[in-house]
């Protein structure tokens, strides 16, 4: 089923999907409403790139709070051509002002650009991340673009571990071809067990 129109809210650790937005009128009733877009919106995209923006194409997959920053890491993973960036941020605050924040690349629009023929140092499509207790950034790149009819396969999965405190990288480690099946498109989530007293130890 296609949705036409969609309101996507964002609730602590919750993401609703709406279709229609005659039933949506009493949700604030029931749940605390943090944000919400009727379609995502991006900062600064890059000009001269085709159809690097499609409005419907951009769904999310995957929300996480980084409360040192304030920031909320959104995921969207890339079902369909025109989405800009698969690894996005915006403040907390941004919701207080405006009801379609605008998503900002993590950590750039180079990094999240495609690229046929790039290597894990690119990223692909992510699914969902995580920010664990020593406020790193955890997720998978599948290294594939899921579209129909078949997947396009550009590299390994990778797993990469960001350090919030300086936007840079810790570690990337490319998934060897022994470790998975096929595409890597099963690499969806991940889990990250960390008590923030030894870092070293996640």
């Amino acid at each position: 089923m296609k949705l036409t129109l969609c309101k996507i809210v964002l609730l602590w650790n919750l993401i609703i999907i709406i279709s229609d937005f005659s039933h949506s009128q009493d949700l604030s009733r029931t749940f605390d409403v943090i944000c919400r877009w009727k379609h995502l919106e991006f900062e600064n995209i890059p000009s001269g790139q085709g159809d690097i923006y499609i409005p419907q194409n951009n769904v999310p997959f995957g929300f996480s709070r980084a409360p040192e920053s304030k920031r909320i890491f959104v995921a969207i993973h890339r079902v369909a051509p025109g989405v800009p960036s698969t690894v996005n941020y915006f403040y907390e605050n941004e919701c207080d002002k405006v009801e379609n924040p605008k998503l900002r690349p993590y950590p750039d629009y180079a990094t999240n650009s495609i690229q046929y023929n790039a290597g894990p140092e690119k990223l692909v499509s992510v699914y969902r991340l995580t920010v664990d207790r020593c406020n790193r950034l955890w997720f998978v790149d599948t290294g594939a673009l899921d579209y129909e009819p078949s997947p396009i396969i550009i590299h390994n999965p990778t797993l990469w571990i960001m350090d919030l405190n300086t936007d840079t990288l810790i570690r990337r480690f490319s998934i060897p071809d022994a470790l998975y099946e096929t595409d890597g498109l099963g690499f969806a989530d991940i889990v990250v067990e960390s008590d923030g007293q030894d870092c070293d130890n996640a």
